[in-house]
């Protein structure tokens, strides 16, 4: 038995494996562009308070001509269209062999009918007798004739009637038909030459194109999506007393920023440009708007890079020169009060000098009047974003192992933290936390829950507004982070990490983190900084006890021995009461007799008596 491969002859099944490729392109490329950046969707539909008081040519504009991307999916789904259309209206053609048609009878005829018509179709369609062919050619007339007499013995003769009916054909099927669904025209020899075109231009530039662009790229950049000289510029400069200007000069050096060839100038310039935003000079500078919409992913980075040594002061550094470029503030005036609108360096520099560094104690100035000098418009503006600044509050925080009531030495602990944010006026007291040699059954519930959990942060979900940031070229999304210090070595225990959207109920935190190989009392620091507010970082103290798991164990004997010695003696005890009592009063009588002074005791107590 053989098989034939057979191509579309009318083309009718083409445009169905056209629809089904195209379909499993588009459709994906359309559900990435429109559900791909939820967050940012997400994140736009919250209100925001500062949306009045944003600067006109800060806000974010919309992208006036379609990217490539999106003219793509455009003419995708105009070609599914096209493509669904032909699919729905082409009427499809089956040849399927029917004797009653090839013959031109009814299926009712009888079998004596159908020879006296046979025989009269022989007689006009032989090949012998027929005379002017026309336009057809002698083979046609043959297969035509051929054609009938199989037909004829299909509905006359019993066993090709029998293939007929269980086969479809008169004959036993010799070959398996298999279709594909590519017209003829695609292996036509006249054609070939654009069919190995197409082929060479997929296989031979578009593959290799898209391979070696992948491959360039993922050793190219790094992870945090920044390129890897900028990484290899930073590592050698890193050491563990780093300051912010520093850090400055390294952010300098990012090829992100890179606006000349030669490094060294570029580094120059970059430098000049972030001094400039700091001071609040050049707004308009394009390549400064470059910097700036660049900032964030460079300093992301930067901080990875930063955190991997474990130094507790750089880390520190690079978070508060992250909130100096957010709000344009001077790395040599980290003065909070600076971030409101309006707000002279000379009056926070006054206010700063009288104790008055925060919002809530800023907005407690203003209950008091002692803002001069400004509008009431300015006050407003000045009051409403003070109120509407977060502040990241802290409600507890443990160190938790699952499953143990004590935390041992090399287990692999949780560090867990509920947080809230906070707004206006609202003081929440700083929490210092010492560690407990055991768990309360509530750190019990509280471990068993966030070890079922899947998400590592619990809690309400409240989408924050992008952060006040009016001299930022680009909506900033604001974060904390956390991160967890040793302050005796300067190092840093836990690495930094990210928390967004923290709600005004509360939010569970949850961090893994490997507890210290010895046992002892261990005083750490928690670290809870912004990248987008000065002013705002919270650091509480965290003392966690560890024990070592045999000396535990140890204990744990020691108490069940010393409780089953005191079950014993106590059932003793029980037992002397109970069957002891006769033998006590006869003991008694004994010592009396033998003892004479006892009774003359006794006697002369009891006369005393009377």
């Amino acid at each position: 038995m053989s098989s034939e491969y057979k191509y579309d002859e009318q083309g009718q099944f083409f445009p169905v494996f056209l629809l089904v490729a195209v379909s499993c392109f588009i459709i994906p490329m359309t559900f990435s562009s429109l559900f791909g950046q939820v967050s940012t969707k997400k994140n736009g539909s919250v209100s925001d308070p500062f949306a009045a008081y944003r600067p006109k040519d800060i806000k974010k504009k919309k992208e006036s001509k379609l990217r490539l991307r999106h003219f793509i999916i455009l003419i995708g789904w105009a070609i599914i269209g096209y493509l669904s259309y032909r699919v729905a209206f082409t009427k499809l053609s089956f040849n399927v062999w029917d004797p009653y048609e090839i013959l031109g009878i009814p299926k009712n005829m009888a079998v004596d009918d159908i020879r006296r018509h046979y025989k009269r179709l022989s007689i006009k369609f032989h090949p012998d007798k027929i005379r002017n062919l026309g336009n057809t050619t002698r083979e046609e007339v043959e297969a035509n004739y051929i054609e009938l007499t199989t037909a004829y013995r299909a509905l006359t003769d019993e066993e090709t009637r029998e293939n007929y009916i269980l086969y479809g054909t008169p004959d036993v099927p010799q070959n398996i038909d298999i279709g594909i669904a590519l017209p003829k025209w695609i292996a036509d020899s006249n054609n070939s030459i654009y069919v190995l075109g197409f082929y060479g231009l997929i296989f031979g530039i578009f593959l290799p194109y898209s391979v070696g662009r992948w491959w360039y790229g993922s050793r190219t950049y790094t992870r945090d999506q920044v390129h890897v000289g900028s990484v290899d510029a930073w590592f050698p400069k890193i050491h563990e007393n780093l300051e912010m200007e520093d850090i400055l000069q390294l952010l300098a050096s990012s090829k992100e920023f890179q606006i000349s060839s030669s490094p060294e100038a570029s580094k120059t310039v970059v430098v000049q440009l972030l001094q400039n935003h700091l001071h609040r000079k050049e707004k308009s500078n394009l390549n400064m708007q470059r910097l700036l919409s660049e900032t964030d992913l460079v300093m992301n980075a930067l901080v990875s890079v930063i955190s991997a040594y474990g130094f507790s002061k750089p880390t520190d550094n690079v978070f508060k020169l992250w909130q100096h470029i957010v709000q344009a503030i001077p790395l040599e005036l980290p003065l909070p009060l600076l971030q409101l609108p309006h707000l002279s360096v000379e009056d926070a520099k006054k206010f700063a000098s009288r104790g008055i560094t925060h919002i809530p104690q800023f907005l407690q100035l203003k209950k008091e009047k002692g803002l001069s000098g400004y509008s009431s418009e300015q006050i407003q503006e000045m009051v409403e974003i003070a109120n509407n600044i977060p502040r990241i509050s802290v409600l507890d925080s443990k160190v938790l192992v699952d499953g143990d009531d004590f935390v041992t030495t090399g287990a692999i602990a949780n560090f867990i933290l509920r947080l809230k944010c906070s707004y206006g006026e609202e003081i929440m007291p700083e929490v210092s936390v010492e560690g407990t040699e055991t768990a309360t059954e509530q750190d019990k519930i509280d471990a068993e829950r966030v070890h079922m959990e899947k998400d590592v942060v619990l809690g309400d979900l409240e989408v924050l507004p992008h952060a006040w940031s009016p001299y930022f070229t680009q909506s900033h999304k604001t974060a904390w982070w956390v991160y967890v210090v040793d302050p005796r070595q300067n190092r840093v225990i836990i690495p930094p990490f990210s928390i967004t959207d923290i709600p005004r109920t509360e939010r569970t935190i949850r961090i893994p983190f490997q507890v210290p190989p010895v046992e002892g009392t261990f005083k750490f620091q928690t670290h809870i900084v912004s990248n987008s507010y000065l002013g705002e970082d919270i650091v509480s103290n965290l003392t966690v006890v560890v024990k070592d798991a045999a000396t535990i164990q140890d204990t744990i004997i020691e108490d069940d021995e010393f409780s089953d010695g005191e079950d014993g003696l106590v059932d003793d005890e029980f037992e002397k009461l109970k069957h002891g009592d006769e033998g006590s009063q006869d003991e008694e009588e004994s010592d009396e007799e033998d003892d004479p002074s006892a009774n003359g005791f006794n006697t002369d107590t009891s006369e005393e008596d009377e």
